[in-house]
């Protein structure tokens, strides 16, 4: 699902988010720049470091970017972009495993004039039976143009800005009625947009006890936080971020960087290869480092 979640400060729209990608299964990478996510024992500061916290256990990685957020996010997006690319050579389309890619606050790296071009990448190529995109936002309107067509999803919370409401009427397409009735939103209820066979829907869901939580990693107890990383992995103990991890890490084991470029040009060759000769290749083969790509 490629989804954008919309709403004032402390609206919810972040943890709905965060929930629904729990509920999802199969491991999560978050790009937190607000630091929302805190105490986490997933958190890293540099892409290179997310295998590291996965052999740890981590199910959930949290981004914590540090010098220029643009450059932070194009390193953590070439990653996702490599994990999905290999899950894609994997089947895992065909096998029901899946993570997640969640972008918090993703006015940083998508306005109404400007993308990311890996964000734009991840959207316009992956398979959402493999990848989840979840973008948050405090203004709907800020969702770029080259975005909004790909967007299946829109879990809008209230809001009464004459901007905003025109823009899911005008861009979106959300029916009058429901324009108003989001305006009537109470905190933590939210409406969810899509179309069906060309046709919009809208359901509402009131009841926030059912997903709302805290996103601190210190108010949950021992027991809370169990619960937290199993629900992370809880559709199947193969469906998980730290399998492809670790498969990738073994594609990945180069020396210098001039090796990884090396390496680099060689699987674009091998990508040409048929089916067959795939088949009869060693399994430590090389591939692109996500390590040291796209410095």
């Amino acid at each position: 699902m490629n989804a954008a979640f919309s709403g004032r400060k402390r609206s919810g729209k972040t943890t709905l988010a965060f929930d629904m990608a729990m509920k999802a299964g199969g491991g999560i990478i978050i790009f937190d720049p607000k630091r929302e996510w805190r105490g986490w024992p997933g958190t890293i500061t540099d892409a290179a470091q997310i295998k590291s916290k996965v052999d740890e256990g981590e199910e959930i990685i949290v981004l914590h970017p540090h010098g220029d957020t643009k450059e932070e996010f194009e390193k953590l997006a070439a990653v996702v972009l490599d994990l999905h690319t290999l899950a894609m050579q994997r089947n895992w389309d065909k096998d029901g495993k899946h993570f997640t890619f969640l972008v918090d606050e993703a006015v940083n790296v998508s306005t109404k004039n400007w993308v990311s071009p890996k964000l734009l990448e991840i959207i316009s190529q992956n398979r959402p039976e493999i990848l989840n995109v979840y973008l948050t936002y405090q203004d709907p309107k800020d969702i770029n143009n080259l975005l909004k067509s790909r967007i299946d999803t829109y879990f809008i919370f209230n809001t009464s800005l004459p901007g905003n409401l025109d823009y899911l009427e005008k861009e979106i397409g959300v029916p009058d009625v429901d324009l108003e009735a989001i305006q009537h939103l109470k905190p933590h209820e939210y409406a969810q947009f899509y179309f069906d066979g060309g046709t919009p829907k809208v359901e509402y869901e009131y009841e926030p006890e059912t997903w709302f939580r805290p996103l601190e990693y210190f108010e949950f107890n021992q027991n809370e936080r169990e619960e937290i990383k199993d629900m992370a992995r809880e559709r199947d103990r193969d469906d998980r971020l730290r399998d492809l991890l670790d498969e990738l890490n073994d594609l990945l084991d180069f020396g210098d960087d001039d090796d990884r470029d090396r390496g680099r040009g060689r699987d674009r060759d091998r990508d040409r290869d048929d089916d067959r000769d795939r088949e009869r290749r060693p399994r430590r083969e090389r591939a692109t480092s996500w390590r040291d790509s796209r410095r």
